[in-house]
């Protein structure tokens, strides 16, 4: 063999290798899982969980929806709400957990027992960006009911008006 070769051996990480970025992160303490798959992160008091609403979102009734162990896990971890950034929209909508177990509806539709809580009852905020309210903070968006968010396109005019959500 050539002894010129370096050795195979794993040593110590080094301090600009990729493995030790990953061992020194706490990330793995601050997730949320549900099986073997991580759903989401503990962010201060906050459980933040990206979703895109043209797949994750209930549309009958208008709900975002929870495994309810995750909910659990979360507020075992100190997170007194939650947080949804809407991968479509932008849209950031924020509750505390203890209106998702006191307003929410527990269901199985095949994927665990879950706890949904309807649209009407999130706080939406569009996300923060550059451009956003002249103080550069979250503009707070009006909202109306579940309903009239996913109502038919109405004709004004002969144009016909978008739909928020499909």
């Amino acid at each position: 063999m050539n002894k010129n070769r370096k050795s195979l051996q794993y040593g110590p990480p080094q301090a600009n290798s990729r493995k030790s970025r990953i061992t020194s992160s706490n990330s793995k303490y601050n997730t949320i899982k549900v099986g073997n798959k991580v759903i989401g992160r503990i962010e201060g008091e906050e459980f933040v969980k990206p979703l895109r609403s043209s797949i994750h979102f209930l549309r009958k009734p208008p709900a975002i929806a929870f495994d309810v162990q995750s909910l659990h896990q979360a507020k075992a971890m100190g997170a007194n709400s939650v947080k949804i950034r809407d991968l479509d929209t932008e849209l950031v909508y924020r509750a505390p957990i203890e209106l998702i177990f006191s307003k929410g509806f527990q269901f199985n539709r095949g994927y665990g027992e879950q706890i949904a809580l309807t649209l009407e009852h999130w706080r939406c905020q569009k996300k923060k960006s550059g451009n956003g309210s002249p103080s550069g903070g979250p503009m707070i968006l009006q909202t109306s009911s579940a309903d009239q968010m996913y109502r038919k396109p109405k004709l004004t005019d002969g144009v016909k008006q978008p739909r928020l959500f499909n």
